[in-house]
This record gives structure tokens, C-alpha cells and sequence, in this order.
């Protein structure tokens, strides 16, 4: 049975795939995309695409902090675009490879959310994002600045998050000063904590979360190659006020949390910068 959206919201679309239900919903010129669930995985808002509208994404785009003029970027997960579009208003001559594993939602960015398919700028993909990137990575590595993997299903994270091996051929892809930003959930049936200590594994420590919420919301991951951007810190806080400048985003405070949540690990280096709290 397909679920239907908030009943304030006008419907727009309704499909569905071997994946599961597609909704695209509006209401005060915000345009959502909903995976047959009620949880939001994007939204527009339709007479400037590239406003970041949701708080999770705002925080994803918090990889910035550590990576301020991305080059080439990777996203996995295209959902309603909104990475793309502000990724392209905010850094027009960058180049953004897309892997989406569902054609229906890359016709649906295309007819909904003005994802510019055919730009110069952009690659998208069709297909499985784990043998994508095991290819990509068995002929190359260090391409990316940037890699934002927002992979998700109607029921939450998709599995691809859980494969130990597509993080590793994704930290491959990763330049030495790059950064890997990771959407996760910290639902009781995400088993979030064992994830997050997975993580912490495979990236030898050189990780920093920025958690939305105690409970049931999004948690993002930030990767490294090493111990750089963890140590110039200081640095990252000095990008994060020229970004909301920039972007009219709040980095300053997404900064802030990503040091309160970090404490252990900040405070083990804190020898190389200073912090007020």
C-alpha cells in the first residue's frame, strides 16, 4: 500500500519501483521527496534550488569546513538534488560524479527538483554504488576532494553504509586532504553505535560525528586519510565563519557541536590548537 503524505501537503507525484514507494509532495514552495515513509530525504525550495532547507544537509555540507574549494566531488545517492544544486551554485567550475541506484528517482530529480542531467559539471550513474566504486578503485586512487555518501531506502540507511569494503575502496578514492561525509541514522534498529565503531576502525581513529539529535535522527560522519584536519582544527573554525558568509549557512554552529560531541578526541591533540568551550 503506498503511504501518503502529510495531508498539508499537495501531492505531486506517486510511484513505485522494486525499491519501494517514490512521493513528491509541495506546500509554501517547498518541494519534498519522501521514500514511502514520512521521513523527508529532500527538500526544495522551488524558486532558489540550491537553499540547503533541511538541517541534515546543512550538516552534511559541514565537510566543507575541512575542504573548502572541492574540485571533484562524488556523491552517492541522488535523491531530489539538492547536494548538486548547491554544490554548483557555491563552487560553479567543480566537477560532481553521481551514482543512483534507482532510475525512477534520477527521472523524477530531473522533472521535479531541476537536477541539470545534461550540465557539463555533472556525471550521474545508474547503478549499484558498491561495484561502482570497487571499479573506480581498482584502477585509480586519490581522485576525490570531496565524498558525500547519502545512501538511503524507505527503511532507513542502506546496507551499502554497513559493507567495510566500500568504505575502504571509498577512502581510496579519497585525496590525502579530502573529506568522506556520511548520512546515517542513530535509530535503536540501526545499530548505530556498532557502526560508528566500525567506522572509527576502518578510519584508524580520524573520524569526527555530528550527531542531530540523541534519538532517531541523523548522524553524520566525517573521514580522513589522517590526523590533519583534526589537528588543524583552528583552521576549519576560520573556514566555517567565511563559509556562512558565503552560503548564508551556519557553520560556525555545526562547528561548535562537532567540537562538544569530539571531546575525547579533540582534547588528546589539543596542543595544536585552541579551543574555547
Amino acid at each position: 500500500m503506498l503511504v501518503m503524505p502529510p495531508i498539508s501537503e499537495k501531492l505531486l507525484h506517486k510511484s513505485r519501483d522494486r525499491f519501494g514507494d517514490i512521493l513528491v509532495t509541495e506546500q509554501n514552495l517547498i518541494r519534498t521527496l519522501y521514500f514511502g515513509n514520512e521521513k523527508k530525504q529532500t527538500s526544495m525550495f522551488v524558486p532558489e534550488p540550491s537553499v540547503m532547507v533541511l538541517r541534515y544537509a546543512q550538516a552534511m555540507v559541514s565537510a566543507l569546513m575541512f575542504e573548502a574549494k572541492p574540485k571533484k566531488i562524488l556523491i552517492i545517492g541522488l535523491g531530489g538534488g539538492s547536494l548538486i544544486h548547491f554544490l554548483l551554485k557555491s563552487y560553479p567550475d567543480c566537477e560532481i560524479d553521481i551514482v543512483e541506484l534507482r532510475r525512477s528517482v534520477i527521472n523524477i530529480a530531473k522533472e521535479y527538483f531541476f537536477v541539470p542531467v545534461n550540465s557539463p559539471n555533472i556525471t550521474i550513474a545508474h547503478g549499484d554504488a558498491k561495484p561502482h566504486v570497487q571499479q573506480l578503485a581498482e584502477h585509480n586512487a586519490e581522485i576525490y576532494d570531496l565524498i558525500l555518501v547519502d545512501a538511503f531506502d524507505e527503511w532507513g540507511p542502506a546496507e551499502i553504509n554497513n559493507d567495510a569494503q566500500f568504505v575502504l575502496n571509498c577512502q581510496q578514492l579519497l585525496k590525502k586532504k579530502g573529506v568522506l561525509s556520511f548520512n546515517l541514522w542513530n535509530r535503536e534498529m540501526d545499530k548505530y553505535p556498532a557502526v560508528y565503531r566500525k567506522f572509527l576502525s576502518l578510519f584508524d581513529g580520524n573520524l569526527l560525528e555530528l550527531s542531530m539529535g540523541k534519538r532517531d535522527s541523523n548522524v553524520l560522519l566525517f573521514g580522513f586519510n589522517s590526523d590533519y584536519h583534526i589537528k588543524h582544527i583552528r583552521a576549519a573554525e576560520m573556514r566555517a565563519i567565511k563559509l556562512k558568509m558565503n552560503c548564508g549557512i551556519d557553520f560556525p554552529r555545526y562547528m561548535t557541536l562537532i567540537q562538544h560531541q569530539n571531546f575525547t578526541l579533540v582534547k588528546k591533540i589539543k596542543k595544536h590548537f585552541s579551543l574555547s568551550f
